[in-house]
């Protein structure tokens, strides 16, 4: 498998291995939660009905993996621990997002006329992170189109360049 045209599935071997491994952690994030929700009130993740919880769970993990290939394509493209742990941190926190956020309030602020564009098609408002917190956010309501064309085009675009890059590198 370390001929040139096949490195490309060790790569994609490690697809399954980051979606198991949100899998197990989202579902014990999940289970602590609700454990500390008898003791503390009311979980934070939205349970109407079982379908309502499948759906959640499901979508949650797929994120989670997307973010996870996305850091790994980021290892990849550094091979270097450090760089792609900062920005994980970062990630997660939604510091980027926030950012974008902040930079999209001065662009509409500047020029008013952007006001309905930046409500509907906002890059903040798509990034990986902030799709995950939206599911959690039982008030919102959203489309599952869109969090599908987020999940989409991250496991394309993440793969690809992963791949594309892990297959230029010396593997042993």
């Amino acid at each position: 498998m370390t001929t040139h045209k096949e490195k490309k599935n060790i790569y994609a071997a490690k697809i399954p291995v980051v979606f198991l491994y949100s899998l197990v952690m989202f579902l014990g994030s999940l289970i602590a939660c609700r454990l500390g929700s008898f003791v503390w009130g009311a979980g934070t993740y939205p349970v109407h009905s079982v379908g309502s919880l499948i759906r959640f769970i499901t979508f949650e993990v797929i994120l989670h993996t997307v973010f996870g290939i996305a850091m790994m394509t980021l290892y990849e493209i550094t091979r270097n621990t450090i760089i792609p742990v900062i920005i994980t941190v970062f990630g997660a926190a939604n510091l980027h997002g926030m950012l974008f956020y902040a930079l999209e309030g001065k662009l509409v602020s500047m020029w008013p006329s952007l006001k309905g564009f930046m409500e509907k098609y906002a890059l903040s408002s798509n990034f990986i992170v902030t799709k995950a917190k939206d599911l959690g956010n039982i008030e919102m309501s959203f489309s599952y189109v869109n969090i599908i064309v987020v999940i989409v085009i991250g496991l394309i675009f993440y793969s690809v360049i992963g791949m594309c890059i892990f297959t230029k590198r010396d593997t042993i």
